[in-house]
This record gives C-alpha cells, structure tokens and sequence, in this order.
C-alpha cells in the first residue's frame, strides 16, 4: 500500500515474464509488481536502490528469472562428447536451455581450413552476402576472388578447403548444427563459422600467412560482418613483433584472439609459447584437461601466462569427407572456449569484448587440479556463464618477502661428494627424482624442504613438474636451478644423476651429454647449502660438447614468477668448463631490475633479418628481472647518441619495435648498437645492392639527427 520510489522504472502489464524484468514485493506472499529493464545486471542494480530507497516498504526484490528444464540435443553421437556433459566437462545442457547460439554471430577460424561441405558443419558455415560464387570475381574488392566461405592465405585465393582435418574438427566443436539428429553438436546449434585458412595439409605456415589471416578477420569485422571471437588452435616460433601488431589490430576492431597454450608439456612462464603468449588483453590461452579434470599430459601450463582451461582429450569432432574422430590438444580445447565466448556474446550482444572475457574468467569452475597451473585455477563452465552465476577471481595471495638470489664466479673446487653414490637416473625426459633435504632452504616467499631432480640439468625447489622439460628457456623454470637446463641424455652405464645428502647440504651430480651430438661427457655438479645458498662447477670433457651445451643451456635460478629469477646464461656461451658459480639469497633485499639479455633484430616485410636495412623496422626485446625504468643507450658506428630512450620495464620484459633512418644507406659501412649495463647487442646495417646514393662518411649533423630519429620512433 505503500508509494515505491523510483519513478524511472515504468510498470509493465506484460505477461512475458522474461529475465528482463524485476519482480518486487512488500510480502512474499503480497502480489507481485513487475518493472521492465534491460539486463539482468540492471535488475539487480535496480533491486538494490528500491530496497535503499524504500526501507521497509520493499523487503524483497530478485530478477524474474526464467527456469528451464536442462537441454540436450538430438544428434546421434552426442553421447560420446564428454566434454559438453554436466559430469565431466563445460555443463553445456544448462547453458542451452537459455540458448544455443545465434546465427547472427560468426566466429573465426584460423587454421588447416574448413571443409565447408560437412553434412554436419554446412548450414553454420558463413557465407559472404557480398560475394558471388564461382563468376571468378572479386566482388567485394577485398583481394581475394570468390571468398564465399573465407580465404586460404597461403594461396591468396577464395577456397579455405581444409586438406588436413585439423580445422574441420575445430570448426565442429565451435559450431557442429545441434538437434538435427545427425552426429555430434557444437558448443553452438547456430552460430556460424569462417575459414582463413593459412596451415597446410601437413600442418604448417609461415607468420606472414598468419598475419594475413588475421587481417582477413579484421577486415570483416570492419566491413559489417558480427564476428567477436577468432580460434587460434596454432603455435610456434618465437615473440615477433609483426604478429604481435596484428593481434594488436584485432584487439582495435574488438576481436578476442583465444589461442592454445601448446602441447609440450612446458612451463609457458619460464619459456613462452606464441601467439599465446602475447600480452594483448584480447588474448585468451587456454590449457587443456582431461575427463578427471587433470591437466593434460600433453599440455603446457603457467600460473602467468595460461589463462583457462577446456576439455582437451578424447575430443570427437567433424573431419573432412563427412566423418567424425577423436582427436586429444590443447587445439581441442580452445574451441570450446572460443564457441562459450561466441554462445555468450549472441545471448548478450551489448557486452564488450572485455566484458565477455571477464565474465568468461569469473563464471570459471574452480578446480584444485588447475591450481598453480593456470592463471584462474579454473576451468570453462558453459553453465555458469550463459547463466551469469560468476564469482569474481581473488587476487593472488600475497607472497612473503621472498629471496632473490646474486650470482657470482667463485674459485671454490668442486663437491665430489656424489661422484661415487649409486645412480638414481639413468633414463631419459619425463623421469624424476625426489630428494628430502635435511633442512629448510629459502623459497620465493618460503621455505622448501624437498628438491625433485630431473635428467635435464634441473633442481625443482619442493615441487615437482608434470611432462617433460627438455626445453630451455630464456629464465629457469619456475621454483628451480636450472644448473645446466638442455636437452641432456644419460647414454649408458655409469652415466645419470647421483646424490649425497649430508647433514648442511646435498650434492647433486648430472653425469651426462646432449641429446644431440650423444658423445662426448659433462659432469655438472649442484649443491645446496643449509643456509640457502647455491653452488654449480661444470666439467667438459669434449669441446664440441662444451660448445654445443654453452650455446643452447640455460643457467640460472628461479622462484614463483619471472621476475624473481636470476639468470647466469641463456644460450649465452658463457658456460665454460672449470667454471664454478655461487648463488647466494638476499632475504632482507628487495629485488632490483636487472637486464640480462638484449637482442636487436631486423625487421623486413614482417620477417626477422639478421641485419638492420634503412628504410626498415627494427625490434628491440630485454630480459631480466624486475619492473622499473631501464636506460638504453643507441649508438652508430663509434657514435654515441646523445639521447636516452628510457622505457618501463614490466615482469622482467620489454619489447619495443622502431625504424632505421633511411639516412644511413647513405654511410659506407656502420652498426647500431643498443647498449645497457656491461650488455651490448650490435646489427651492421644492409647496404642495398644498387644504390644511387653515394657511399661515404656520414657528419655528425647527419649522425646526430638519425640517432634522434631512431631513438622517438621506438614504441
């Protein structure tokens, strides 16, 4: 009986109860008096200023949600995906009794292709209204002829036929037709999908392809097409500046790039793995678990850089010709994530890309199996976010004071204390070995009393890792000593890891060679010291294998994160034998920035040189630890420029790209350094084959000005 404030809700007579709609009541029992908003969001924002505004008047206020019975399709093999199931995998049934996708929404799918034919995929593959097939035309004037269904990059044609099969099974679990008693479903019954196809029948592509398949999908996004989300079930190569652009691109025209994580079993914090790895705030990584909920073994990993996880094993899916398998990867597992993103978006088209992903994260089922292994500690539930049912991520807990660790060259001789113990490994990658220390030594923020041994040159503090690791990366992997990290092979009696645990230490010995070359001997030897401190010597017993090792290893040490590590050499050649190293905690000090590597690169069409050419980019990438500013000083041939390029170094990473003057192709012969403290990397510069200009010394005006030049285009 009471007046109810909040004149801007009008009352609706509707008898379409939807979710958009605020029922509000005195009593439980009193009758309902229903108001008409926009969102869910905004009916529980409304709900919450009624009961302010009206202190007992309103004692009750909810959105008037809808309840369905769960959902589940017709198609015939539905059955076999656990993936979708409410058990095991994303509880997409709940999810479909809301929706099952909107054919205005279209997804992208960067890959082998896309068998368009599919009696399973062709109803949800899009085609181009702007396009007429076959007339052998291009009618859209977008530089590709007849691209009715997409591109293949490769080919710079219309077809995105898929010859391998990898792109079809993809293109299945993204958007498989639902409910029409045939096969298996997508994530969406009705969402539609586009090919760029860029990989080939036997898997593989160039960056310049990826980048134009990217650039496809940009430009239908900019030229009216709905499409919010691009899969990227592909990886390899390095950090490339150019790809990182076009992700960049993407991110501009409000595209979410979801990427797979990688298939190695590595550690993608200490050794990143691209385009995953990119710090795009598009960019989603996905891991892959299996239907126990465990990570994969296959799997990469990283408490930093993975950011969800999806069903990833036993996947069945389309594959061309008509037919359907079971195929295991993280590849399969960043589809599901792209068609919930996409099921999402057709549902509540007003969100923003952002928003989508955060609700993505938010809505995430908790697992302790994902704990540690990625950002979120969850995996995709379908369920929770079409349904809104999130709880937001809480934030990381605060580490202790943690140690960081100095690293010096000592004289000391080395501890033969475990030259002589019975071999615990004599086996390959994959196999480890557990070590209780009879003390406590220093963590990143705490204190281990356990080391897990691996046959690759790695002590992992208190942790144990799952897969193999015999890949190095530019830091040791996370919460280790990396003594010497390569691919190292036990080959034979008498050869492997040996141990000797003494009461204020334990001797750890690696009796080994490369994978590699598989002759030669290095005995590399570890001990750890009650009060945390940390001693490596190295004896190379073949100088090819000396070489080799010093080349490609990594040695340093490593906590929690990327910043804490501390890094002697990453394929550096450093490593030398008779070199003995002592690390030693600094408990009480906070970590200052270091850089420990820097690499100048050349930058032509997009792809990597090994020398600078006027005219060109350039991309400069450091390493190390710490965030902060870090000074870089350019310099031309004996030139020192005069300004500073002083950039913001954050997690023990910068990347910045910029341009070489084209003034220096007039200079005879010159190199660009870039140069920090006691590091140096130094490019000559490509003189064109046929220049008109003439070859000479370059003034110091002229010296000057392109120093200046260089210096403001890095970005």
């Amino acid at each position: 009986s009471a007046p109810i404030a909040g004149a801007e809700l009008k009352e609706s007579l509707s008898a379409d109860l939807s979710a958009a709609r605020v029922a509000v009541a005195p009593e439980i029992a009193s009758p309902m008096r229903l108001f008409s908003v926009s969102s869910v969001q905004e009916a529980k924002d409304a709900c919450a200023a009624l009961q302010l505004q009206n202190p007992g008047v309103v004692r009750y206020c909810s959105p008037n949600y809808i309840l369905h019975v769960g959902t589940t399709p017709n198609d015939s093999r539905y059955g076999e995906l656990w993936g979708m199931s409410s058990s095991d995998g994303i509880d997409a049934p709940r999810a479909w009794s809301i929706t099952t996708g909107s054919s205005d929404e279209v997804v992208g799918v960067i890959d082998t292709g896309i068998d368009y034919t599919h009696p399973d995929l062709a109803a949800n593959v899009w085609s181009n209204p702007r396009e007429v097939s076959g007339n052998g035309i291009d009618d859209d004037n977008n530089g590709y002829v007849d691209d009715v269904h997409g591109i293949n990059a490769a080919t710079n044609s219309g077809n995105p036929m898929d010859d391998n099969g990898h792109g079809t099974h993809v293109s299945g679990t993204i958007a498989a037709v639902g409910n029409n008693s045939n096969g298996v479903v997508g994530v969406n019954w009705n969402t539609k999908v586009v090919g760029a196809k860029f990989l080939s029948a036997s898997g593989s592509g160039t960056l310049s392809d990826a980048i134009k398949a990217i650039n496809y999908m940009v430009d239908l996004k900019n030229s009216g097409v709905n499409i919010r989300v691009i899969n990227n079930s592909w990886g390899g190569g390095g950090y490339s500046a150019v790809l990182n652009s076009a992700i960049e691109r993407a991110n501009d025209a409000g595209l979410i790039f979801v990427a797979a994580a990688g298939n190695e079993s590595n550690d993608n914090d200490a050794n990143p793995q691209y385009p995953s790895g990119y710090e795009m705030p598009n960019v989603v990584s996905v891991a892959a678990v299996d239907q126990e909920g465990n990570v994969a073994s296959f799997s990469n990993y990283g408490t930093n850089t993975v950011d969800i996880a999806a069903p990833g094993v036993g996947i069945l899916s389309t594959v061309p010709g008509g037919g359907y398998a079971r195929y295991s990867g993280t590849s399969m597992a960043t589809p599901h994530v792209a068609g919930a993103l996409a099921l999402l978006l057709g549902n509540e088209p007003g969100l923003t890309a952002a928003q989508a992903i955060a609700r993505l994260y938010d809505s995430g089922k908790p697992m302790a199996t994902l704990t540690g292994a990625v950002r979120t500690g969850r995996m995709l539930n379908l369920g929770r976010l079409i349904s809104g049912d999130t709880s937001p991520i809480p934030p990381p807990p605060q580490a202790g004071p943690g140690c960081k660790y100095t690293v010096t060259e000592i004289n000391d001789a080395p501890d033969t204390s475990a030259d002589d113990a019975p071999v615990v490994i004599n086996a390959d990658d994959g196999n480890y070995y557990t070590v209780s220390l009879p003390f406590t030594v220093p963590g990143d923020g705490g204190e281990v009393s356990s080391v897990t041994i691996s046959p690759n040159g790695v002590a992992y503090m208190g942790t144990t890792p799952s897969g193999n690791d015999y890949l190095a990366g530019p830091v040791a992997p996370r919460n280790s000593i990396a003594v010497l990290h390569a691919d190292l092979y036990p080959k034979g009696p008498g050869y492997g890891v040996k141990v000797a645990v003494g009461g204020n230490s334990v001797t750890i010995n690696w009796t080994t060679t490369s994978y590699a070359l598989k002759s030669g001997v290095a005995i590399i030897r570890l001990t750890i010291h009650s009060d945390g401190t940390v001693q490596t010597w190295y004896d190379f017993q073949d100088s090819t294998l000396e070489e080799s090792l010093s080349n490609t290893a990594t040695v340093g040490l490593r906590g929690a994160s990327a910043s804490s590590a501390t890094t002697f050499s990453a394929a550096q050649g450093k490593v030398h034998s008779g070199l003995a190293l002592e690390y030693v905690p600094q408990c009480d000090e906070t970590p200052s920035l270091q850089v420990q590597s820097i690499n100048l690169t050349g930058l032509s069409n997009g792809l990597p040189t090994s020398r600078l050419e006027p005219g060109k980019q350039l991309a400069l990438a450091l390493r190390g630890n710490g965030s902060g500013a870090v000074s870089l000083q350019l310099s031309i041939e004996k030139f020192i420029c005069k300004e500073l390029a002083v950039k913001s170094m954050s997690e023990g990473a910068l990347s910045l790209v910029g341009r070489v003057p084209r003034t220096l192709e007039r200079s005879r012969y010159v190199q660009v350094a870039v140069v920090g403290t006691q590091l140096k990397s130094r490019l000559s510069i490509k003189k064109p084959r046929y220049s008109r200009m003439s070859s000479r010394r370059l003034s110091r005006k002229e010296l000057t000005s392109a120093c200046t030049a260089m210096v403001r285009s890095l970005r």
